[in-house]
């Protein structure tokens, strides 16, 4: 047997090497320790893969299929459910008395309050260990299961990872090792295939609140996160297939794949005031989006697991009923918490897919279909086959909408990425009688009658429904406002006017870059934009302009239609004025994260012009390379460069028009005297100074190129081009600085002179602080 202590030490070595070498050596210890050894060494591991409260793990959001294959193959194949770390879990499962404390403060903020407030979420039912000094509960005890599970699923809103996420990690990438591995187990534990189930067979502690009740009959004081009518219903199908009363006569067992849904949904779905989802300035949204997107492949899990239900009467088949109802008040709570939170930008549109994703059952029916983005046409079907489904989550329906309108009404819906997203809500809403089952719906629900009374007279068809919501009615449903009432078309009828009028702003913008783009069509005119300083680069290209207007009118149409409201008029191209959408700061409709990122949207840059963020329609390492090589001559030889700008002569007229002219800027910079500490306005003078940023143009140097490569398919050599656009960059300095007025260019020092008299013989940064 191998001393416990050395092999401690030998594990702390182990975890300091290169990742390829650390898994194999890793391996081998799981294959060389003994039960007891392994047994200390296993939570060692998870801390070390998944980090703690002073490192950051193995970095399994910063390692993508694509940008470092090798390394993603080696942690994908070490922790996927048939790899070496499951393997020495179920080893350690064997046995029924083994648990490991996890500390409570590291689970999710509003879960860790309920726990701390005395509650006992369901998955905790009899784990909660309570200090007996403070009665403080400090920690739950889980099963090896159940820790890498838990380990796992914190990782991902694991508050000091998302401060010390890397720069460099992109929105673009969603092939990183954690997000495939989330996806892989949950297709392992939730098995679609009609009769699978979760391989290697390893018996298992039974939970203490299953999902499913092996037993036909259920106590009524035991606690659970389904309603009772949804675990007692027999003729309430949530898929394509409806269902008789189950029998739970087979043995499969079920208890990872119980553990798994309960962990996720508590963890995943977590939502609070302080929780990960709430912006904040420190915040990386990275991995905000990290989180989107895991939760997004869950819902779209839990779709095609629940609608692979065939009735085989096995208990992994009772879980496919009941594993929507059990999760989906969660889902709408999250959902509300994004919607309410999310920031005003082109990020938001993962959390309206997340969003869409959950509303459409209907389009994850075949498990062979799963992939990325959904890019192709909508599932088109019979939207009654799934009433049952919408009337149970109508407010995500309709609630949700409500609380879209303000947002979509405070976006520049011109836009191409705004203009996308509303194209994409309103052609969800528009499938076919997707309306008249949820304006049936809410007429049958009626929020303001007695509860305690009666219940409505209501259709046949959603009687059952409407006595169960009466019974025990939801959060969601108390203060609901129906989306097909007077109210709710006035609000769509007033945000349908903001539409039209954005359908003129698109037209007017598009026309302006289709005359904009005849206009300067070929290389003299993207020549003489270069010198004259403009840009002939637009924003938004003439193809995407178009587009915004296609989805914006056909947005119009869609929600004209799905409300039965009129279309209005949209305004003429020659009369329109672009309209730009403005948040009050007493608007309550709009959240103070959301009023404040628009308020910085409107702040001007007033700084050093060559210190801005760097463009898209530059080549960063070319822009980087001209500013160190332009400060280097403006340190040697910037007194000298003032005395020729401000030269009467030929030689002034010449150098205004190559160097940048004498500039004010602002900014704010911390004031460390005396008692009041707060930033101080910074005034500094700029004088004049060469620039090289031009340089770095991708315009120009495409241009450059392509007339380069021209010359030295002629014979000509390669810096012929290059030699020839300098020379007749020279000569048109010269020309311009020859036709110019001597006295309008005296005049123009001279009131620099009077207004900033030492700003011409003052030092480069010279600062001025104003009172």
């Amino acid at each position: 047997m191998m001393d416990i202590t050395r092999e401690n030490g030998r594990l702390q070595t182990v975890f300091g090497l290169p990742l390829e070498q650390r898994c194999e050596e890793l391996i081998r210890i799981m294959n060389e320790c003994t039960f007891k050894e392994m047994q200390m060494v296993y939570p060692l591991i998870l801390e070390s893969i998944f980090g703690s409260a002073d490192h950051c793990g193995w970095g399994l959001h910063s390692i993508y299929k694509n940008q470092s294959p090798h390394e993603y193959e080696i942690i994908y194949h070490f922790l996927r459910p048939y790899g070496p770390l499951f393997h020495m879990c179920y080893r350690l499962i064997s046995d029924n008395y083994l648990r490991y404390d996890f500390p409570v403060a590291w689970l999710p903020v509003s879960l860790r309050q309920i726990i701390e407030d005395g509650g006992v979420p369901q998955l905790y039912v009899g784990k909660i260990q309570i200090d007996p000094n403070t009665r403080t509960r400090v920690s739950v005890v889980l099963n090896p299961f159940e820790l890498y599970m838990t380990h796992f699923a914190t990782h991902l809103v694991d508050p000091w990872l998302q401060l010390r996420r890397p720069p460099e990690a992109s929105e673009g990438f969603w092939d990183s090792v954690y997000i495939m591995l989330a996806e892989e187990y949950l297709s392992h534990f939730l098995p679609c295939a009609p009769g699978a189930q979760v391989r290697p067979h390893v018996p298992g502690p039974a939970l203490a609140v299953p999902l499913v009740r092996h037993t036909p009959v259920r106590p009524a004081d035991v606690p659970t996160i389904f309603r009772q009518s949804v675990l007692n219903q027999t003729n309430t199908p949530t898929s394509l297939h409806t269902s008789s009363v189950i029998q739970q006569n087979d043995p499969v067992d079920i208890w990872r794949s119980e553990t798994v849904v309960q962990i996720f949904v508590d963890i995943w779905l977590s939502v609070g005031q302080t929780d990960s989802l709430q912006m904040s300035p420190i915040r990386e949204r990275g991995l905000a989006l990290d989180h989107i997107r895991v939760v997004r492949s869950m819902i779209k899990h839990f779709h095609y697991f629940a609608n692979s239900f065939t009735a085989d009467m096995s208990t992994m088949d009772e879980l496919k009923r009941v594993i929507l109802g059990a999760v989906q008040g969660k889902i709408f709570l999250f959902l509300q918490h994004c919607m309410q939170h999310w920031p005003l930008d082109g990020s938001f549109r993962w959390v309206l897919e997340l969003w869409l994703s959950f509303i459409q059952p209907w389009r994850y029916t075949e498990q062979r279909h799963r992939g990325g983005i959904e890019r192709g046409p909508l599932v088109t079907c019979d939207i009654r086959i799934w009433s049952y489904f919408v009337a149970e989550n109508l407010p995500a329906y309709t609630a949700i909408f409500h609380q879209l309108l303000p947002r979509f009404s405070r976006l520049d819906l011109p836009l191409p990425k705004n203009s996308y997203m509303l194209y994409r809500v309103t052609k969800v809403f528009s499938q076919p009688g997707l309306s008249q089952v949820l304006s049936e719906l809410e007429k049958s629900f009626d929020p303001s009658a007695d509860r305690s009374g009666p219940v409505p007279k209501i259709p046949n068809k959603w009687q059952g429904l409407i006595q169960h919501q009466h019974q025990q009615p939801l959060t969601e449903f108390e203060n609901y406002q129906p989306l097909f009432s007077e109210p709710g078309i006035s609000k769509v009828k007033a945000f349908v006017l903001l539409v039209g009028q954005s359908i003129g702003t698109a037209r007017l913008l598009a026309k302006e870059a289709e005359e904009h783009a005849c206009k300067n069509l070929g290389f003299l005119s993207s020549f003489r934009e270069f010198f004259s300083g403009s840009s002939a680069t637009a924003d938004i290209p003439l193809d995407e302009r178009r587009k915004v207007v296609a989805y914006l009118d056909t947005s119009l149409q869609l929600l004209c239609s799905t409300f039965e409201i009129p279309r209005p008029d949209v305004p003429d191209v020659s009369t329109v004025t672009p309209i730009s959408p403005i948040i009050t700061p007493q608007d309550p409709l709009v959240s103070p994260s959301i009023r404040d990122w628009r308020q910085r949207r409107l702040i001007e840059y007033h700084g050093d012009p060559e210190l801005q963020p760097i463009r898209s329609s530059e080549i960063a390492f070319l822009v980087k390379i001209g500013y160190q090589i332009s400060s280097k001559l403006n340190e040697m030889y910037g007194s000298e460069l003032a005395e020729l700008y401000r030269r009467p002569s030929v030689v002034g007229r010449v150098m205004q028009r190559v160097l940048l002219p004498p500039q004010t800027i602002h900014s704010y910079e911390r004031n460390t005297s005396g008692s009041r500490r707060f930033p101080v306005l910074v005034t500094q003078q700029l004088p004049p100074r060469l620039s090289l940023r031009r340089l770095g143009s991708r315009e120009l140097v495409i241009w450059i190129s392509v007339g380069a490569l021209a010359f030295r398919l002629r014979g000509y050599h390669l810096l012929t081009f290059p030699v020839m656009v300098f020379i007749m960059w020279i000569l048109l300095v010269l020309l311009r600085a020859a036709l110019s007025s001597p006295t309008e260019n005296r005049n123009t020092v001279s009131n620099i002179s009077r207004h900033s008299p030492d700003l011409l013989n003052a030092p480069d940064g010279a600062p001025d602080v104003s009172p």
